[in-house]
């Protein structure tokens, strides 16, 4: 079952299919969870460089679960990038720009290699 939202200022509404913009203009489509199982998460198709995301946003553009985001904060990674994030009073917020060089950074050429 899918559902329609369009998320303002961190708010959803319920309108049947799922289509989102979020408080920085970036359109998203998802299912209900997503797209990927997992409750909670968000499909981001576009990230706005000049735009701020909160972690489910990121983690669902990323494919990974928000948890993940959460553990790399304490403990980042050793080796390869490094996604950056910011704090705004407690709110952790990730800049698009800095999201789009995690993932081209994060690029392979070999599955025995890391990022660059």
């Amino acid at each position: 079952m899918t559902a329609d939202f369009h998320a303002l200022d961190g708010r959803a509404t319920a309108l049947g299919h799922r289509h989102a913009i979020d408080s920085g203009g970036v359109h998203a489509s998802a299912s209900a969870d997503g797209g990927t199982g997992r409750r909670g998460e968000r499909d981001v198709r576009r990230i706005d460089p000049d735009s701020l995301y909160r972690q489910e946003q990121a983690a669902g553009y990323l494919g990974l679960v928000p948890g993940t985001l959460q553990k790399w904060r304490v403990h980042p990674p050793t080796s390869g990038p490094v996604l950056k994030f910011c704090k705004i009073g407690r709110a952790v917020r990730y800049r698009g720009s800095d999201i789009l060089t995690f993932v081209e950074q994060s690029s392979c050429s070999s599955t025995s290699s890391t990022g660059v």
